[in-house]
């Protein structure tokens, strides 16, 4: 295969990368969330509604924290909805399990605190935010760092998939500099750095949930035309200033693929790309998790803030 033509085996490589892309966007993910009733009821209300999955590989157990917690099986995560006079017990058992474990909390000094050392500590993480897109934020980049399913994560819930893509795109770029500072035959980075920039279109399009429709070669194949005019000025400025030549080359390569996962995340948020549909999932074990958080602190004495799971009619 040569280094400078676009030959069958990058075109096949590509073909492999958009698979593995489906295959990590249905990934199996499993996530745990225990809520306290006395929890602020502006953090149940910006949770619920993110953790409904949007597809089917994914499922959301969800239970009341003050209640006895049966076998939990295994999850990727768990999610504590708590306030300060919330038992710790509960994420301890969890995370000498080791199951990571974040507690969501209005402020870091609300959640609950643990007595003494302990090695599990370690898995337990506060997230807390002054407002519902502040804390939907932090608990993305939370849940983006704690396992290694970001795709299928971002493809099932909406409120990752800006985590998700910005960490994807911030690795392309990475690697493209990487391989624009030191080519080790001339001209041999182009294709290198195309096929990454493609793979991360492939990824970015799973994060979205989208698989691999004829809509995805256009978009590769703008890809391959940005790169092109990325090479092109490289060249320029290494015409231009010979001296610059490493520190150029890797600049352009990261310039250029930053510049290449804005515009698939414009692209993927523009009001025109299909969503996936919740109802076309309805036999689905996500649509079949029906997930009703209670508000907290309402007046009937009824009303604790429990979390219910039930069968989708």
């Amino acid at each position: 295969m040569s280094g400078r033509s676009w030959s069958v085996g990058r075109t096949a490589e590509v073909a492999g990368f958009a698979r593995a892309a489906a295959r990590r966007r249905d990934e199996a993910l499993r996530l745990l969330v225990l809520v306290d009733g006395t929890c602020p009821r502006w953090v149940i209300d910006a949770t619920k509604g993110a953790l409904l999955p949007e597809r089917p590989n994914a499922e959301v157990v969800v239970s009341d924290l003050r209640q006895p917690l049966r076998d939990p099986g295994e999850a990727d995560a768990a999610i504590l909805l708590v306030s300060e006079s919330s038992p710790a017990e509960v994420a301890l058992s969890l995370a000498r399990r080791g199951m990571p474990v974040a507690l969501v909390a209005e402020d870091a000094l609300d959640a609950p605190l643990f007595p003494g050392e302990e090695p599990a500590l370690g898995l337990v993480s506060v997230v807390a935010g002054s407002s519902g897109d502040a804390l939907l934020d932090k608990l993305a980049l939370w849940l983006c760092s704690v396992t290694d399913k970001q795709i299928a994560l971002g493809a099932c819930f909406a409120f990752c998939r800006r985590a998700v893509t910005d960490g994807l795109v911030r690795r392309c770029a990475l690697q493209n500099a990487g391989v624009g500072a030191v080519p080790l035959i001339a001209g041999s980075d182009f294709p290198v750095m195309t096929v990454n920039q493609m793979r991360l279109a492939l990824d970015v399009s799973a994060v979205y949930g989208q698989g691999l429709e004829p809509m995805r070669v256009a978009e590769l194949l703008g890809v391959l035309g940005g790169a092109l005019a990325w090479r092109a000025f490289a060249r320029r400025i290494l015409s231009a200033v010979p001296a610059l030549g490493l520190v150029a080359r890797a600049g352009v390569a990261f310039g250029g693929t930053m510049l290449t996962g804005e515009l698939l995340k414009l692209r993927f948020d523009a009001p025109d790309v299909p969503r996936p549909s919740k109802s076309r999932e309805k036999g689905s074990r996500a649509a079949a998790t029906c997930l009703s958080l209670a508000s907290a602190g309402a007046a009937d004495a009824g009303n604790t803030g429990y979390v219910t799971i039930g069968e989708a009619s």
